[in-house]
């Protein structure tokens, strides 16, 4: 605030005081002035008001470590990244700091160009087994009955590594069975996961499991299903020519 409206608004409130009779306190909350700023400015009486908009506020190295990181994960929102750089020990701001940064730096402006030569392009492709793990539900038919077709399909191999029947869609299924994979291939370290944007892929519970056991999961785009294509096709596969051997 400028000295000037400052002194409008000190004159203001002094007149209307001596005018209705009123305690300072009403006016000042009234006029939405804390008494604390009221106390400041009569002690600095005809003082400018002094900013720090000059002072950096984060330490150069952390700016630095901010925008490696952001580079790298550029598909992802600013709020996420600083959650992400707090638990990896790479930086401590807040969001509007990060997302401040991005801004600045212009790592912001190619996100939709990314997201656009993705759709277009696909995953990078696995370059060895347990890279990349393909997850998704799909409706199978069994002996009059309709079942849900739970699948984990490596990747590379398009080998399926898990699969299991599931007599309803729910999130505790898709838990169990990345668990359960895990287990199995205790060779497998860090495998990217692949789902869509289901509710249960996308519930606080799942996403917690991913943190726990260390993994990254990527979702694919809207309308977009060659993204979990391999799966997919194996889907159209089980249903089309190898259903039979569930027939009860």
């Amino acid at each position: 605030m400028s000295l000037e409206v400052r002194r409008l608004a000190e004159a203001e409130v002094k007149r209307i005081k001596e005018l209705t009779g009123l305690m300072l306190e009403d006016l000042l909350r009234f006029a939405g002035i804390p008494i604390r700023t009221w106390r400041e400015w009569q002690t600095r009486r005809e003082q400018q008001t002094k900013h720090n908009n000059n002072t950096p506020k984060t330490p150069p190295e952390e700016i630095k470590a901010i925008v490696l990181y952001c580079s790298v994960h550029r598909l992802k929102g600013y709020r996420m990244l600083c959650w992400e750089m707090i638990d990896r020990d790479v930086a401590f701001v807040s969001p509007c700091s990060v997302y401040n940064i991005i801004k600045r730096h212009n790592l912001g402006k190619k996100r939709a160009e990314l997201e656009e030569s993705m759709k277009k392009k696909g995953y990078e492709q696995p370059k060895a087994v347990h890279e990349q793990w393909h997850i998704d539900f799909s409706y199978i038919r069994i002996g009059g009955a309709f079942y849900y077709f739970l699948g984990i399909l490596d990747g590379y191999s398009r080998r399926l590594v898990n699969w299991r029947l599931c007599r309803s869609m729910e999130g505790l299924n898709a838990e169990i069975m990345v668990v359960e994979t895990k287990e199995i291939y205790v060779e497998a370290k860090t495998p990217r996961l692949i789902s869509d944007n289901g509710s249960q892929f996308i519930s606080k519970d799942f996403k917690e499991l991913m943190a726990y056991l260390e993994l990254e999961h990527t979702f694919t785009s809207a309308n977009h299903r060659q993204s979990n294509g391999k799966l997919e096709r194996f889907h159209r596969t089980l249903k089309t020519k190898e259903v039979g051997i569930f027939k009860l």
